[in-house]
């Protein structure tokens, strides 16, 4: 697995960056070796926050933490990968099973059941990204999904953690 690492305002010696990498190699038994790891590391006050995301043939895997250490942060983060890679095996083995052999362990992995508890019908009204987020804020939600007026996109805006907003657009395979 090949690493990336993207420094916010914060620097990371060539020790730690060896540490780090070292740690990861506990995912490669899940992973090519054509696979990204890109570490996102910045500083929040008094604590590190550290963002793993995995990538591999359109598939991601994403976790963060925050606290006082970076391998502190690591190593959760591997421990929640390695859960939600599990956690989701068939799946991720009929998805891949074409190009990506995963190795897992042979323990019983429960597989959950996702019940859908709610449906609803979304109309798209045709709006552009500033007028979405006016609505959104109006709703009182997290997200609003769109049509974007100018690209014929269905898009959704939504809240960062951080108090700004992010943008997704949809793209076909």
């Amino acid at each position: 697995m090949k690493t990336v690492f993207n420094l916010r305002k914060v620097e990371v010696s060539e020790q730690d960056k060896g540490i780090i990498d070292k740690k990861l190699t506990r995912l490669d038994k899940f992973f090519s070796a054509d696979a990204i790891a890109t570490i996102t590391v910045s500083k929040t006050r008094e604590n590190m926050n550290v963002e793993v995301t995995v990538s591999e043939k359109g598939m991601y895997f994403r976790a963060e933490r925050t606290d006082k250490s970076v391998t502190a942060c690591v190593d959760e983060i591997i421990d929640l990968l390695t859960r939600q890679i599990r956690k989701n095996k068939t799946r991720l083995e009929k998805r891949l099973y074409q190009g990506v052999s995963m190795n897992f362990d042979n323990e019983f992995v429960d597989e959950d059941v996702y019940d859908i508890i709610k449906h609803k019908k979304v109309y798209l009204k045709p709006m552009d990204a500033e007028e979405a987020i006016l609505e959104m804020n109006m709703l009182g939600h997290t997200f609003f999904m769109f049509l974007d007026e100018a690209s014929g996109k269905v898009c959704v805006v939504y809240k960062r953690k951080d108090g700004d907003y992010g943008l997704l657009e949809s793209e076909m395979l």
